[in-house]
């Protein structure tokens, strides 16, 4: 909808629970690169710094099934409709299971 941008600069609005993605070159100060993902023409923006900034908690990668357009250009996420992707759940789950219990550590020999 935004016509691919090799970059966006990202803005976060608190009060609404809405990130906003602002087509721009890349090179510009500030701005996050938009990487090619997949099969679909999906696009991967790595943005820990502003996540970071903004003090966000996404404990899992996430979709947007619902986005707008404003009249600035300006792309629209909600949080608040955002989806986590299974793909990402399931790797964290997958990862966690992996981790030792503490149970399972090194027991002391049993005393006869």
């Amino acid at each position: 909808k935004t016509g691919g941008p090799s970059a966006y600069q990202i803005f976060f609005d608190e009060a609404n629970q809405r990130i906003g993605l602002k087509p721009t070159a890349q090179g510009i100060r500030g701005c996050y690169h938009a990487e090619l993902r997949g099969r679909h023409g999906g696009r991967r923006i790595m943005a820990f710094p502003i996540i970071a900034e903004c003090r966000l908690v996404l404990p899992y990668t996430l979709q947007f099934p619902l986005i707008e357009v404003d009249p600035d250009g300006i792309l629209i996420l909600d949080l608040r409709t955002a989806v986590a992707n299974p793909t990402s759940v399931a790797a964290i789950r997958k990862r966690e299971a992996a981790k030792p219990k503490i149970e399972d550590g090194p027991q002391p020999p049993a005393r006869t």
